[in-house]
């Protein structure tokens, strides 16, 4: 019997075989264990979008040569007129996009606006819903086809500083923008990713990603269909643990081999 390990490549490397014996204790434990499933795929990366003009990468989730999901990142000056007025400012976003039909786990966030009239005046702050962004997950949170909203593109984080020239050409206000999602507060999380093969199955996944130059250090994803996935893990979430009836058939026959030597030692000394 030969056991199979999947590592972070995705190549298959053996581990030796067992002996009879344990082979056979082994064997008899798992008759009663139930089918375990697929060892989640990990994989270890450093991937970077810098800030700068739009700039992304792409990762392949699964393997198979389609690209699944892309990671942007937009950050620098513009400045436009418009009808008399005139903006000139600053902007960083951060954005994650499903290629091909992929989803991303998404929930609701604010914005926060400010505005101040240069020279002098209060600053006035407004709050607004700017829509849909890239749900912040935890390393131990779960990650199914079923689990809460998905969208195809979504962001993490958005900010950008203008100045703003009224129509009379002196007043000049100062605006703030900023997202007030979950990756504001913390920059490093993980993001729950939906796929699909060729057949419209889809499977869950998970990235490791930290934002404002955005980057990824790892991915996964369960090869069970429906299958249920521990965020930051390799392991899937219900994957079964070795009971104590194998543990206790192995060492029984781990005392068998001993019983079976010393009998043999005895019958050599009284020959």
């Amino acid at each position: 019997m030969t056991q199979k390990v999947c590592t972070a490549s995705g190549k298959l490397a053996h581990s030796g075989k067992l002996t009879a014996v344990g082979a056979a204790a082994l064997g008899a434990g798992l008759s009663g264990w139930g089918e375990a499933q697929a060892v989640p795929i990990v994989t270890d990366v450093n991937l970077t979008a810098p800030n700068g003009d739009l700039t992304s990468f792409t990762i392949d989730l699964n393997n198979d040569g389609i690209d699944d999901f892309r990671f942007s990142s937009l950050s620098g000056d513009f400045s436009y007129n418009y009808d008399g007025n005139s903006e000139v400012g600053s902007a960083t976003l951060n954005v994650i996009e499903g290629l091909n039909g992929n989803l991303i786990q998404s929930t609701y966030a604010q914005a926060r606006l400010t505005s101040r009239l240069v020279g002098g005046g209060e600053t006035d702050v407004g709050y607004y819903d700017s829509g849909p962004f890239a749900k912040q997950l935890q390393a131990g949170d779960l990650v199914n086809v079923g689990s809460g909203a998905a969208q195809a593109f979504l962001t993490f984080y958005s900010q950008s500083v203008y100045t703003y020239a009224d129509y009379d050409g002196v007043s000049v206000y100062e605006y703030t923008t900023r997202s007030l999602s979950e990756w504001d507060d913390n920059p490093i999380g993980f993001v729950g990713l939906l796929f699909q093969d060729a057949f419209g199955t889809f499977f869950s996944g998970y990235a490791a990603v930290e934002v404002g130059s955005v980057t990824v250090t790892r991915f996964g994803f369960e090869s069970e269909v429906f299958g249920e996935l521990i965020v930051g893990s390799g392991q899937p979430a219900n994957q079964p643990v070795p009971g104590p009836g194998v543990l206790t058939l192995l060492a029984l026959g781990a005392t068998g081999v001993l019983a079976m030597r010393r009998r043999r030692q005895s019958e050599s000394v009284l020959h």
